[in-house]
């Protein structure tokens, strides 16, 4: 995202999260309601709320030409709304032009689509996984496929229904917003599939007479909305301890690479449907991740943005939101900038439950593989990466930040880690053979100290899984440092089955063992 400019798709589909806010208000809240820092009160006219913004995705369909930036004077958000793939505005065949998109994937059994939300299954309370039942497609727009520009369909966030699993507020409600990023090839002039993100949500359900639900309308989103129905919209409800999720969709085979998200004890499995579709299954806990929003003097807005930080500024009226997404690269400053401020608190805590695609960590090719998906790193950190891990002096390295407490100022906020990642790429980093890997996980503060953590690591399947849990935060680095013993079980670094033999010098007798042993000088093989 170009934050600087608010240039990029995603930048001016962030701008209508926070319309309402110094205008209509926020939305009221009832039991269960997730806390969402951003639609705090905020006085449009004297203040701004400093704010880190930790959405991972949007619930409409739709694509825009995104306009040069020296012609970007009478359009702020430098981004013309494509209303249809044949809006007059929208001439694909301009040289020079350039276009960013998504689609939102529709239920498998509303669409002809091959890319499509498969199944939504929950397990509530340590209960068996039980598929919850697809109910309608949320009111928006749908954009039909264009097969000439390599468009597909898509529709809006399905609702479902789940008996097994209620939400914290008692409902049987889930919302599921999966988003197939779309990049524009100038060279074929066709669309390209560059990402993915999939969201899970609790929601119960508001009526909202000023909400239109149109995509890029400037009242999209509204006050705390998840999805948008024309005067009605969805609000964020948290996760009920001891519910997992399990989501399949079907996306394009060339959706690969690396993965984040927010949720923890993940599992992932990816498998073909066809030559050019993949389903990826991911099951998971949702995390409670703590959030940052600070409501600060309108000043500080001027300040923020001639800072050295990568920060944008979006919400509504007078853009009263100033700050960054919680995997920008300069969100650790920006959380150190506000720790003296928060006595070192969080502003409050959300459940979530999302993945989404992200860049190949740097240091090694072994990473950059997008033919196949790579692994994913979660954490529940207020800040983290927005990349996959790195390879630096031999070990895998993770950084992530936030405050060491939560809301009320005395509970330490633990953190959690998890990375899973296919054991060949694991080889291909170390040039490891088949024999089985060892790992041995650290979290190293920014003194240089180990910090306490849980880790375990296990692997199994062809996937290598690695946890850290339960430290605490300031700005630590989580490091992998992954091994292989040139004997392990019973087999060789190579593969190869051990063979045992027995030598004998006079009284003396010797045990060697190895792929071909053989004795030392002086000494017999027993027959």
């Amino acid at each position: 995202m170009n934050y600087k400019k608010l240039a990029a798709f995603a930048s001016a589909a962030a701008m209508t999260l926070g319309a309402l806010i110094g205008g209509a208000g926020s939305a009221s809240a009832a039991a269960g309601d997730a806390f969402q820092n951003e639609y705090s009160s905020v006085n449009g006219d004297s203040q701004i709320m400093a704010v880190i913004s930790d959405k991972a995705g949007n619930d409409f369909t739709g694509f825009g030409r995104i306009i040069p930036t020296e012609k970007q004077a009478s359009n702020r958000e430098g981004l013309h709304w494509c209303m249809s793939t044949k809006d007059p505005q929208c001439d694909y065949t301009v040289p020079g032009d350039t276009y960013a998109g998504q689609v939102v994937l529709e239920d498998c059994s509303l669409t002809t689509s091959p890319y499509c939300v498969e199944k939504l299954s929950l397990a509530g309370n340590g209960k068996d996984f039980d598929a919850a039942k697809f109910v309608r497609p949320s009111k928006q727009q749908q954009f039909e496929a264009d097969p000439a520009i390599n468009f597909p369909s898509g529709g809006s966030t399905g609702l479902y229904t789940s008996d097994s699993a209620p939400t914290s507020g008692g409902l049987n409600s889930y919302a599921v917003t999966v988003v197939l990023k779309l990049s524009w090839d100038e060279n074929t002039r066709k669309f390209v599939p560059s990402g993915l993100m999939a969201n899970v949500y609790p929601y119960r359900e508001q009526p909202d007479s000023r909400l239109r639900g149109i995509a890029g309308s400037g009242d999209s989103i509204g006050a705390g909305c998840i999805f948008v129905e024309p005067g009605k919209c969805g609000i964020l409800q948290d996760w009920k301890t001891g519910t997992r999720a399990k989501l399949s969709v079907r996306v394009p085979s060339v959706v690969g690479g690396w993965f984040k998200g927010r949720i923890t004890n993940p599992e992932i499995s990816v498998e073909p449907v066809d030559a050019s579709v993949n389903r990826i299954t991911v099951a998971a806990d949702p995390v409670t991740v703590p959030q940052l929003g600070v409501v600060m003097p309108k000043s500080e807005k001027d300040e923020l943005l001639n800072s050295n930080l990568n920060l944008g500024w979006w919400g509504g009226p007078g853009f009263v939101e100033v700050g960054t997404e919680a995997g920008g690269n300069t969100v650790s400053q920006f959380i150190e900038r506000y720790r003296a401020l928060t006595k070192d608190s969080a502003s409050g805590a959300t459940t979530m439950w999302n993945f989404a695609s992200v860049n190949a960590g740097n240091g090694s090719g072994c990473l950059s593989d997008v033919s196949k998906v790579q692994g994913i790193v979660t954490t529940n950190a207020m800040g983290y990466d927005g990349s996959a891990p790195s390879y630096e002096n031999g070990m895998l390295t993770y950084h992530v930040s936030g405050m060491h407490y939560l809301a009320d100022g005395t509970t330490l906020a633990e953190g959690t880690y998890d990375l899973i990642m296919r054991s060949d790429t694991a080889r291909c980093l170390y040039g490891f053979s088949k024999a089985p890997i060892q790992a041995v996980i650290s979290v190293i503060d920014d003194k240089g100290e180990a910090k306490t953590a849980v880790a375990t690591v296990n692997e199994a399947d062809g996937w290598l899984t690695m946890r850290a849990y339960g430290f605490t935060f300031s700005n630590p680095v989580v490091k992998v440092k992954l091994s292989q013993a040139k004997e392990l079980g019973g087999v060789e670094a190579n593969g190869k089955a051990k063979k045992v033999i027995t030598c004998v010098k006079g009284k003396l007798t010797k045990k060697v063992s190895g792929t071909a042993p053989k004795c030392p000088a002086g000494y017999k093989k027993k027959s």
